[in-house]
């Protein structure tokens, strides 16, 4: 990798711009909206799973807790139990700035429970919410642009003209570094669990996945994969 490490405080920098672009963009397109990416999902169910996410991550750092709490709801318990529309927007801005808040200002040498290898609990999980965050900020900027693609359709310029204002349905895109750490954490992080875990069968060949995106960012992977996994 070509790249420049990508410590804690460029991981919360991210997860701060990210997690205001994501509600930017999820008041846009309404919590009414379908998230495409995301099949059966509406925007109001978005914010509140990031929302419960953000919170059960700040705990976890906060508090230094060597192992999860929680966890025995079912993915649709937890998306019922939001709160109401109305207060949702406030409701996710809150946890996510209390996320934000809590990794800025964590003792880099803290202990707590993390589900995969890193420098260190805190490195994993700036990391790990800060992509977490952006790619669930596309998902709700891809609800906003199918938004207001069906007010253009529907002859409503004024909102078609506020949007592109406000940056709220604009194409998502990622900083190539920030982008290239995400697939390896994909591949090192989770992928590496699985195989380890016997969750992984892929198949008996060679992977090679390569990111160039210029001098400032390349970087190359080899995942192989035979009958031992």
């Amino acid at each position: 990798m070509t790249y420049d490490p990508c410590d804690v405080a460029f991981h919360v920098s991210h997860l701060r711009r990210d997690g205001e672009l994501l509600t930017a963009a999820a008041g846009r397109a309404g919590m009414d909206a379908d998230v495409p990416r995301c099949p059966g999902w509406q925007v109001r169910d978005l914010l509140t799973h990031l929302g419960f996410v953000h919170r059960w991550a700040t705990g976890i750092v906060r508090d230094r807790l060597s192992r999860p709490v929680g966890g025995g709801e079912t993915e649709q318990e937890m998306l019922r139990n939001g709160p109401p529309d109305r207060q949702l927007p406030g409701w996710f801005a809150d946890g996510h700035a209390s996320l934000v808040r809590t990794l800025a200002a964590a003792d880099p040498g803290l202990t707590c429970w993390a589900f995969l290898e890193a420098p260190s609990p805190l490195a994993f999980w700036a990391r790990r919410q800060a992509h977490e965050t952006a790619i669930h900020r596309a998902d709700a900027q891809h609800a906003a642009r199918k938004a207001i693609a069906g007010e253009a359709a529907a002859g409503d310029g004024v909102a078609g003209e506020t949007a592109a204002g406000d940056g709220a349905g604009t194409e998502p895109s990622l900083e190539p570094r920030f982008a290239a750490d995400g697939i390896d954490e994909l591949i090192m992080g989770f992928t590496s669990r699985n195989i380890r875990r016997g969750r992984w069968h892929g198949p008996a060949a060679t992977l090679t996945i390569c990111a160039d995106d210029g001098p400032a960012c390349r970087a190359g992977w080899l995942v192989m994969g035979g009958p031992d996994g």
